[in-house]
C-alpha cells in the first residue's frame, strides 16, 4: 500500500485478508477503495455488493449497488443483490423491478426466482408467489427458502395437508434449521395438534437463537396450548421485552394473564396489542368481552 495506493488489486487482497480475520467492516472500506480505483471491474462490485449483504448493511449495498447496475446494467449479480437489498428492507416494488431484470438476464436463475415468489408474498400476490416458487423448486428441489414461502402460504390458505408436506421435507432435507423448526412448530401450535412434537422443535430452535423473539413467542405459545402457563408467560415476556410492539405477541401475553387469572392485564396487553394494530378485530372482541 506505501508504494502503490492506487492499485485495486492490493486493496481487494487486504480486503479478502480482512474478511478471514472476521473484520467486516475493514474489508469492506477496502472494497470501496478497490470498487473506486477500478470502477470498470464488474468482479469487484459484485464482492463488494455480496460482503454488505452478508453483514446486513442493505442501505449501503442499495446505493452501491444502484451505481453498479447502471455501470453493468446486464450484470445477472449484481442486479440480484441490489433486489434482495431492496427486498431485506421491504422495498418491495422496487426489489420486483430489480429482480424482474434479473430474469430477463437469466430466467432459470433460483436465486432470483425464490426471491421474486418471496416479494410477490410480501405484496399479498399469493399466486404470482406460489407460480415463481414452484419454478425455482423444479432447478433446485432443495431450495429452504422457496419450500419455507411456499408452505407459509398454502398455510395461510388453510392448506394444511400441503404446508405440513412442505416442512416435513424441508426438515429432511435440514433437520436443524431454525426458522422451519420454528415455523412448523408455530403451525402446529395454532392449528392446537401434536404439541409434544411442536415443543421438541421449539426447543430445538431456541437452542440456536435464545433471543429471538419469535421463537421465544413460539415455545410460550406451545406451553399455552399445553396449558403450563406459568412457562408460557415466562418465555412470551421475554419476547415482548425484545419486540415491544408486536401486536401478536402483546396479545399472546394478555391471553397468558388471562389464563392466570390476572384479567385486568390481559386487557391491558389486549389493549396495547389492538392499538399497535387495529386490523386484528379477534384482539378488539377479547377487549369487549373482557375475557376470550
Amino acid at each position: 500500500m506505501k508504494r502503490d495506493t492506487l492499485d485495486w488489486q492490493v486493496n481487494a487482497y487486504l480486503g479478502e485478508i480482512e474478511l478471514k480475520q472476521k473484520n467486516d467492516n475493514a474489508a469492506i472500506e477496502y472494497f470501496k477503495t478497490a470498487a473506486k480505483i477500478s470502477e470498470w471491474n464488474a468482479a469487484i462490485w459484485t464482492r463488494l455488493g455480496g460482503i454488505l449483504f452478508d453483514a446486513r448493511k442493505y442501505d449501503e449495498c442499495i446505493s452501491y449497488m444502484k451505481t453498479a447496475v447502471d455501470k453493468f446494467p446486464n450484470d445477472l449479480t449484481i442486479n440480484l443483490i441490489y433486489g434482495l437489498s431492496l427486498s431485506a428492507l421491504n422495498k418491495h416494488q422496487d426489489a420486483k423491478h430489480a429482480l424482474e431484470k434479473t430474469l430477463k438476464i437469466n430466467p432459470n436463475d433460483v436465486n432470483a426466482l425464490s426471491a421474486i415468489g418471496y416479494t410477490y408474498n410480501q405484496m399479498k400476490n399469493d399466486n404470482e408467489a406460489i407460480i415463481y416458487l414452484n419454478r425455482a423448486l423444479i432447478y433446485d428441489p432443495k431450495n429452504l427458502q422457496a419450500i419455507s414461502v411456499l408452505a407459509l402460504i398454502h398455510e395461510s390458505r388453510k392448506d394444511f395437508h400441503i404446508s405440513d408436506s412442505l416442512y416435513t421435507n424441508a426438515l429432511k432435507i435440514d433437520s436443524t434449521n431454525a426458522l422451519l423448526l420454528n415455523n412448523f412448530a408455530y403451525s402446529l401450535a395454532e392449528r392446537n395438534v401434536r404439541l409434544n412434537e411442536a415443543l421438541m422443535m421449539a426447543q430445538k430452535a431456541i437452542k440456536q437463537e435464545a433471543q429471538n423473539s419469535s421463537y421465544l413467542d413460539t415455545i410460550g405459545w406451545i406451553y399455552f396450548r399445553l396449558g403450563d402457563f406459568e412457562k408460557a408467560k415466562l418465555n412470551i415476556q421475554k419476547a415482548v421485552q425484545i419486540e415491544t410492539t408486536n401486536a401478536t405477541l402483546l396479545d399472546h401475553l394478555g391471553d397468558v394473564y388471562f389464563k392466570l387469572g390476572d384479567k385486568s392485564k390481559a386487557v391491558d396487553y389486549w389493549k396495547k396489542a389492538f392499538n399497535e394494530d387495529s386490523t386484528k378485530t379477534e384482539i378488539k372482541i377479547k377487549i369487549d368481552k373482557g375475557g376470550l
